[in-house]
């Protein structure tokens, strides 16, 4: 009975850990998605707890360019998908 006890315990805390998404897998996740196929990680990254997204800044390549936009890959937590974000800021003027 003990180990069904023992057994049932670190199955309950297993699930809880393998529901989390690492930055490395994160990183996967996004250099195969549009965020890899447009443009390149950086380094600087954040977690969303409030939204379980990762936000990895992204270099987009020249031809997907943006001036007023500040591009993050944001991953998913609970779907495992990317897209990009482009944060963009300000008025473009007439």
């Amino acid at each position: 009975m003990k180990k069904i006890i023992l057994a049932f315990i670190v199955l309950i805390f297993l699930s809880g850990c393998l529901g989390k998404l690492s930055i490395e897998q994160a990183r996967e996740i996004a250099q195969n998605s549009e965020c890899g196929e447009k443009g390149s990680l950086k380094e600087t990254y954040s977690y969303n707890e409030n939204s379980k997204t990762w936000w990895i800044d992204l270099e987009m390549k020249e031809e997907y360019m943006n001036p007023i936009c500040n591009p993050a890959c944001v991953v998913s937590v609970e779907t495992k998908k990317a897209e990009i974000n482009w944060r963009c800021a300000g008025l473009l003027a007439p």
